[in-house]
């Protein structure tokens, strides 16, 4: 027997590996794959460990452990455009919550008020010059 090979598939056998299969139109499985109950435990309990972290990955012989990567994989692919436009909400929606825009205040003072303030009146006289020399060369 072949190693991709499954006794019971295909054969009309009424017992195989996965417990009495029978396929049709050349579909090598089942509609539903039927195992013991006992293999059925496991394999959940398994799972469960595993998401617990009771059981790690490399404990499971290699069939199981490439069906659960497998599994993992398809469904993190599956969702992944999902949970990117969902983090991307998160994101916005924590911005708009935790950093609000800045209020313009209307009577907020010039920079060269600022400088008078400050004591500085050559200064705030240089900004107040160069602000109606820029404001002239936009009214020409």
């Amino acid at each position: 027997m072949r190693a991709n090979e499954n006794p019971g598939v295909g054969t009309g056998a009424s017992e195989g590996l996965a417990g009495g299969l029978t396929t049709s139109n050349d579909n090598r499985y089942p509609l539903h794959i039927k195992i013991s109950d006992a293999a059925e435990v496991f394999i959940e309990q398994l799972a469960t460990d595993l998401m617990l972290g009771t059981c790690e990955l490399s404990q499971l012989p290699p069939s199981l452990s490439a069906f659960y990567t497998f599994a993992w994989s398809s469904g993190r692919d599956t969702l992944e455009r999902e949970v990117d436009r969902l983090q991307f909400e998160c994101d916005r929606l924590w911005m708009w919550a935790f950093n609000p825009p800045p209020k313009i205040n209307p009577n907020a003072k010039s920079h060269a008020d600022l400088e008078r303030i400050r004591g500085n009146s050559a200064n705030a006289d240089r900004i107040d010059a160069a602000n109606a020399a820029r404001f002239e060369q936009v009214d020409q």
